[in-house]
């Protein structure tokens, strides 16, 4: 007994085996394929009558996307790693929003201080690891800009964490973060000098004399207010 036509959601116009095949079946089915693209300009540019549920994948940033009627939703991506940077010149790759510098604010610590980053967006949200690590004595108030703007499904000093305070001596301090605005947060410590306290901003002495090897570490996950793919805002 031949097997019957695949019927799979609305897959359900596929030819019988061995029955002739339309061809309008072809141009049909080739909406239901995930296609490849160089860049997401190529697939912007060569695919016009996408339809919902659409799906796409993109070689220059390893970019799946579904286009959902509204834009094209990433579903996941390649990671994106910043290579080591300096102090205000370490920017996130592909940021949009107010800024795209990593630190948060211009002072004397930051010019001197090392950054690694990585990024990584999937499903409506982006997931960050940073670290900050000092090429010199002084702090001054530790900020965080976020790659992009987070959204408002809770506040993102709940979805960010920082993970280490880390002395140079091998010392580790409880920290924390607490959001400025929606694509910012300040770097917060548990503890001055030892002693635990309520949650007060880094500087020069908070938690403790910030000298040259002191690191600090953030990572989390985020819920992003624009959650497509923005090749046509990106530097």
């Amino acid at each position: 007994m031949a097997n019957p036509p695949i019927t799979i959601g609305e897959l359900i116009d596929v030819p019988a085996p061995g029955s002739p095949i339309a061809s309008a079946w072809p141009q049909e089915i080739t909406h239901r394929s995930v296609h490849r693209f160089a860049t997401s300009a190529a697939r912007d540019a060569a695919w016009t009558n996408r339809g919902a549920g659409a799906l796409a994948w993109t070689a220059d940033y390893g970019r799946l996307c579904m286009w959902d009627g509204g834009g094209w939703l990433i579903l996941r991506e390649s990671a994106t790693t910043v290579a080591a940077g300096s102090g205000n010149n370490a920017v996130w790759p592909h940021s949009t929003g107010a800024s795209s510098t990593i630190i948060g604010q211009t002072a004397t610590w930051a010019v001197a201080t090392t950054v690694q980053a990585q990024y990584i967006r999937y499903a409506g949200l982006c997931h960050i690891v940073v670290q900050f690590k000092l090429g010199a004595s002084g702090f001054g108030i530790g900020q965080l800009n976020l790659p992009f703007v987070a959204g408002s499904m809770q506040p993102i000093d709940q979805e960010l964490t920082v993970t280490h305070i880390q002395a140079s001596s091998g010392v580790y301090w409880a920290g924390w973060s607490q959001a400025l605005s929606n694509q910012r947060i300040a770097l917060m410590s548990q503890f001055v000098s030892g002693t635990s306290v309520s949650r007060q901003s880094t500087s020069a002495t908070v938690p403790f004399t910030w000298t040259t090897g002191d690191m600090v570490g953030i990572v989390g996950t985020y819920t992003l207010s624009n959650p497509y793919d923005q090749f046509y805002m990106n530097p």
